[in-house]
């Protein structure tokens, strides 16, 4: 009887299944093992990384960029600032308003790409 929940019967008819559509199995075994993960499938010697954990890693990845991309704005700011005006007055506010400001910029981009496509 095959364990469709077991590395050892879902890995090779996996790769099976990859031979019969492409003619040939042309995908490491790495990433083959790291597809079976990402299902709760747990290869030998690896631990299953729940899609919590997952999303908790991109978000992290996303906020640490953001904050980047932030200090780079607000770098730009501070040299603008001389030449205008309304750009010191700007550059004068806090910056947790500034990264709010953004955040909802950056919302507002994302939401408008996305009902765009639909």
């Amino acid at each position: 009887m095959l364990d469709l929940h077991g590395y050892q019967h879902l890995a090779p008819l996996v790769k099976a299944v990859i031979t019969h559509e492409n003619g040939r199995n042309t995908y490491p075994d790495s990433l083959i093992d790291d597809g079976l993960l990402r299902a709760g499938v747990q290869p030998p010697g690896r631990a299953v990384v729940s899609r919590a954990a997952d999303r908790a890693k991109t978000t992290v990845a996303v906020a640490a960029g953001g904050t980047a991309v932030v200090g780079a704005a607000l770098d730009g700011l501070q040299q603008l600032a001389p030449a205008l005006p309304a750009v010191q007055q700007i550059a004068a506010l806090p910056p947790v308003i500034l990264v709010v400001i953004g955040a909802v910029a950056v919302t507002g981009l994302v939401a408008w790409l996305v009902l765009r496509k639909r």
